[in-house]
């Protein structure tokens, strides 16, 4: 109430009755827009993906990131998660405010983890291999699933 009380003092706010004419009207119904006033970003348009929150920092620190990814890849013991390795980049940048965002490390991280899976293969499950001597009775399947179940209840079946 105070504010408002203020706000009509000042002169900075007009509060009328609704009924009465309003002088912004009809200086509105004289405007006309161009196509381009409509089209220009922040009038109902979204800028494109990757650039709503305003500029990234991530390729600034991408060298340093990928080195504590390295050093967590190789040793266990050196492993950071995103908010540890912000901390450690802001303690080494003293004043400096562009430091990235936590979730920009992880994404860049669950990237540079993935690449690591691809080019060493450390994402594929193994195969289960039959025993090559029941490889040969398969053109015979009720014999081998019986000489199988005949060697493990004996206990002489053995698996690589």
């Amino acid at each position: 109430v105070r504010m408002t009380n203020h706000l009509k003092n000042s002169k900075a706010v007009i509060v009328r009755d609704g009924h009465e004419d309003m002088e912004e009207y009809a200086l509105s119904e004289e405007l006309e827009l161009s196509e381009s006033f409509f089209k220009t970003m922040g009038w109902a348009r979204r800028p494109k993906h990757g650039h709503i929150y305003g500029k990234s920092y991530i390729d600034f620190y991408r060298d340093q990131i990928e080195q504590y990814f390295a050093a967590g890849a190789k040793d266990i013991e050196k492993r950071m998660n995103p908010k540890s390795i912000r901390e450690d980049i802001r303690l080494k940048n003293p004043g400096v405010f562009t430091i990235p965002t936590e979730s920009e490390i992880k994404q860049l991280v669950s990237q540079l983890s993935t690449q690591l899976k691809q080019n060493t293969g450390k994402g594929q499950t193994k195969r289960a291999r039959i025993p090559l001597q029941y490889v040969s009775d398969l053109e015979q399947p009720a014999s081998c699933i019986w000489r199988w179940l005949r060697n493990i209840l004996m206990g002489t079946a053995t698996f690589p």
